[in-house]
This record gives structure tokens, sequence and C-alpha cells, in this order.
């Protein structure tokens, strides 16, 4: 269990620190809807990521141990917020469609520097 929190952790910092440099390149080289489309991107899915790693490790926990039901129906709730959320900023023009495929990417950065830690570690 300690590697697995070692390499969520990994994932949780770097995302965030490859959230801040796109969008201190995006603020500078874009323009204010793209940017913001990163932003928005960037928050949800780290937020989302967030909140399915503290269920499933309330889930997966012996002395606490969730049933499988209710934790269904949070992560599709919290899916439909999400989906709404995007919805809505896409419809009502706040972001750019790109921008916030580009924020919502920032995770897959994360989860490629996570394997390469742990590519690292094993190898060592």
């Amino acid at each position: 269990m300690r590697a697995v929190r070692r390499i969520l952790n990994v994932i949780k910092h770097s995302s965030i620190g490859f959230l801040f440099l796109a969008i201190i390149f995006t603020v500078f080289s874009t323009s204010l809807s793209f940017s913001s489309g990163v932003l928005l991107g960037g928050l949800l899915v780290i937020s989302n990521f967030y909140l399915m790693c503290r269920s499933v490790e309330k889930a997966l926990t012996p002395p606490h141990r969730m049933p499988m039901q209710p934790a269904l129906i949070k992560h599709y709730v919290n899916f439909a917020i999400m989906v709404g959320i995007i919805t809505a900023a896409i419809i009502c023009g706040w972001v750019h469609p790109l921008g916030l495929i580009v924020g919502l990417s920032t995770i897959v950065a994360g989860f490629m520097t996570a394997a390469f830690v742990e590519a690292v570690r094993i190898c060592k």
C-alpha cells in the first residue's frame, strides 16, 4: 500500500506542476479564452482525481470497507457534474475547447511522470 500511495502522490504533485507550467505558457502566448480553458480543464481533472483517490482508498481499506454500490453512484454523480461543467463552459463560450483538452491532459503527464519515476526506481 505504501508504493501505491507514493505513486499517487507523484501523480498528484506532477499534475499540479504541469498545470502550473501550462497556465504560465498559455497566459503569455495565447488568448484569455484558451488560458481559461487550460485552467478549468486542469482544475477539473485534478480535483476529480483527488476525489477518486480518496473514495477508492476508503473503499479498499479493511476497517472501513465501503460497499461497492455507493462508491459507484458517487463516481457517476461526480462524472455527471464534471460533464455538466464542461458542457456549460463550452456552450457559454467561456473557454476554448482545445485549451480545455490541454488542461484535461495534464493528468496524463502526471501518469507518465509517475511511470518514469517508478521505472527509474526499479532499475536501481
